[in-house]
């Protein structure tokens, strides 16, 4: 599943099933006031790209993904350490 799209908010996914590979490599997440993107206990029956953008917290705990993680996003977190 391949998506490309820009967040300015939560990107919420916890609990979902991907049935494929989850290609996240152009997508945008940015909420720099808090969680950008929370995954918990998500499911991927493939692997999982994330190399896009992501300002703010990214959440995967309790995820499941059975082909290998690409995480080389660009990772900021203004709100770490406050």
């Amino acid at each position: 599943m391949f998506l490309t799209w820009e967040s300015t908010d939560e990107v919420r996914v916890p609990g979902d099933h991907i049935a494929v590979e989850l290609d996240w490599s152009t997508a945008s997440f940015t909420n720099p006031h808090g969680r950008a993107l929370t995954a918990d206990g998500l499911t991927v029956d493939g692997g999982m790209v994330l190399t896009g953008k992501c300002t703010g917290e990214v959440r995967l705990p309790g995820a499941h993904i059975a082909g290998n993680l690409n995480c080389s996003a660009s990772f900021t977190n203004p709100t770490a350490g406050l």
